[in-house]
């Protein structure tokens, strides 16, 4: 058997188009990696500022804020008393606990 009949043997063929297919398939994944970090470094910041905004009332300002799990909790004090906002992960208001008078 010469060298040229060894790789028209149907196992060797096999095993050559697996060896394609697998490269294909590390670089679609690499590829799909690289688009995603560009999209997400393209993407704007969600940042606090606009969601405070909606958050507290005119007058009240932030007083402390506590991690708790995948939730966080803001003291907002101001002229009608002080209040708890509770907020999830995703900053969605999850309820406000008033403290005040």
């Amino acid at each position: 058997m010469t060298q040229t009949d060894f790789y028209k043997t149907p196992r060797v063929r096999a095993l050559i188009a697996l060896n394609v297919i697998l490269g294909v398939l590390i670089i679609a994944g690499v590829g799909g990696i690289i688009v995603t970090a560009v999209s997400r470094l393209r993407a704007p910041v969600n940042s606090a500022a606009p969601i405070a905004t909606h958050i507290r009332a005119p007058g009240e300002h932030l007083a402390g804020m506590q991690a708790d799990g995948s939730r966080l909790l803001l003291h907002l004090t101001g002229p009608n008393g002080d209040e708890i906002v509770v907020l999830d992960q995703n900053f969605k208001v999850l309820g406000r606990i008033t403290v005040g008078p």
